[in-house]
């Protein structure tokens, strides 16, 4: 018989099974009373931090994420589900990015960073002032967070190369 290979993140376990009521022995507790409920075994697969955290015996099933509200939460644990998130499309990308830190998603991690060097990379020769603002902002945030100075260090080089042209 074969080597059956280990389940790794990402992994698409199916946004089907995020509403299935037997699966969903896990409530993330946002905001203002929001709860997001959600399969502990996906949350484990996803992240080693939420696999110690719930599997400690002291765990109700409960994980305080009161700083984010119910969207954010919702859309993270989506995230998880389909292993994927087109940050395109999302408004909220640094509060994603906050969770996953938190959590030690990497491979989530991973694509936010790849996500934020195609911005820099790809900023044309007269960027939209929108364009320049969220740039900096991420990378300021990141620097901040002491997470990681690169971007901010890429997106000064990249900037200082368009000067004169924004």
């Amino acid at each position: 018989m074969g080597r059956v290979k280990k389940i790794a993140a990402p992994m698409n376990f199916g946004l089907e099974n995020k509403n299935a009521p037997n699966h969903l022995n896990v409530s993330l507790l946002a905001s203002n009373q929001g709860i997001v409920k959600a399969n502990s075994l996906v949350l484990s697969y996803n992240s080693k931090t939420l696999k110690q955290f719930l599997g400690s015996k002291e765990v109700f099933n409960e994980v305080d994420v009161r700083e984010f509200p119910k969207y954010v939460v919702d859309k993270f644990v989506d995230t998880l589900y389909t292993g994927d998130i087109d940050f395109e499309r999302i408004p909220y990308t640094r509060q994603i990015w906050a969770l996953a830190d938190g959590f030690r998603v990497k491979w989530l991690l991973k694509k936010f960073d790849s996500y934020l060097v195609s911005l820099i990379e790809e900023l044309m020769e007269r960027p939209r002032f929108s364009q320049v603002r969220y740039i900096f902002e991420q990378a300021y945030y990141l620097k901040k967070r002491k997470r990681n100075v690169r971007y901010h260090a890429l997106a000064t080089r990249k900037l200082n190369s368009l000067r004169n042209k924004v």
